[in-house]
């Protein structure tokens, strides 16, 4: 064997082994050439001569390797004024009840604040104790049923500028809505779920005032109507912070107003909301409300002083007693108001709500 393929065979053989560092020169006398070669090779292995690779050393090493610390510090709850892509499992239930307290005092045409007309509607104000149960039905499937009592009372002017009122209080409709679950913050990026759901026409439709007329459309505690409902909500927790959007739009149908065809506006509503954990007990949060109503129908007409866009700014409070019980207030500002015609808008608007898992 020629001494540069000998250099050759040792070098490979070093390599073999598992390296070790060494200056390896090599002179061949033949062609008068000298080559040096200097050669570094780490050794891959800390200890080749006493100690075996075993599954209990494999096993060792692993248990020295710590997991991150699982995150036990405040945590924000969901919004007030709104929904998010949360998904109740089998064996749970929430009972979530909502207090909302709006009143309209100013009549608009558009976005401009109007002087009112006599005669013609001065005042309207309503309140409503909302309540909703939910429950998971089966694996990533859950529904609600929301129902609702209403005090409505709306002031008008007569032709003499005098003002009377009139009330109406009674059941409203109910919803029936089910929600299926896209993805989970356990095991994916955030909570995102689609809902579907239907109004169920409970209230009526057919009340009066004192003089025997039929109360508007408004007044009226019920829609006569199976209306649709489509959702759409996401949200993300990450450590004391809260984000989530949600939209949904309910789809209006043929209903009553007495003896009349009335369809009331269909409404599209869009939300974002953010909330952060002061500490364990209190979180503070905004909300972002919007909402879009078509015009409503009487008798295949379309009335021309219904609907419009409006957006609410809702600042909020938390307040969670435990895990599983929270106490949450929102007020909605007005930032924007663009209505059809000349209706009743602005005003001011509570919202309260108090949740309880178990």
């Amino acid at each position: 064997m020629k001494p540069n393929h000998l250099s050759q065979f040792a070098l490979m053989l070093f390599f073999a082994m598992g390296g070790f560092y060494s200056e390896v020169t090599a002179q061949v006398d033949s062609t008068n050439t000298q080559v040096q070669i200097d050669s570094v090779v780490i050794n891959a292995f800390d200890v080749v001569q006493e100690e075996s690779v075993t599954v209990e050393n494999i096993t060792s090493v692993q248990n020295t390797i710590k997991k991150p610390a699982k995150y036990t510090g405040p945590m924000p709850c969901a919004s007030v004024n709104s929904h998010n892509g949360s998904l109740v499992p089998v064996g749970t239930y929430v009972l979530i009840g909502r207090y909302f307290n709006v009143n309209k005092d100013e009549l608009l045409g558009g976005s401009d604040v109007i002087d009112f007309i006599s005669p013609g509607v001065s005042g309207f104000a309503y309140q409503e104790l909302q309540s909703a149960f939910r429950t998971g039905i089966i694996k990533g499937v859950d529904v609600r049923l929301i129902t609702s009592i209403f005090e409505k009372s709306i002031d008008r002017l007569k032709p003499d500028g005098s003002e009377f009122s009139d009330t109406n209080t009674g059941l409203g409709d109910f919803k029936l809505i089910g929600r299926y679950g896209i993805l989970n913050q356990k095991t994916g990026p955030a909570n995102l779920i689609a809902g579907i759901g239907v109004t169920i026409p409970v209230g009526t439709t057919d009340e009066v005032d004192d003089a025997g007329n039929l109360l508007p459309g408004s007044m009226q505690l019920g829609s006569g109507s199976w209306n649709p409902i489509f959702e759409l909500g996401f949200h993300k927790i990450n450590k004391r912070h809260w984000n989530s959007l949600y939209t949904s739009y309910m789809l209006a149908t043929d209903g009553e107003l007495g003896p009349h065809v009335f369809k009331r506006s269909s409404v599209l509503k869009y939300n974002y909301s953010y909330a952060y954990a002061l500490n364990m007990k209190l979180d503070v949060g905004a909300e972002l409300n919007g909402e879009v109503k078509s015009k409503a129908e009487l008798n295949g007409v379309e009335l021309e002083n219904t609907g419009g866009h409006t957006l609410f700014l809702s600042p909020e409070l938390h307040y969670k007693f435990t895990k599983s019980v929270h106490l949450g207030a929102c007020i909605p500002l007005t930032i924007y108001q663009d209505l059809n015609g000349p209706q009743l808008g602005g005003g001011s608007m509570i919202v309260i709500k108090f949740d309880v898992k178990f």
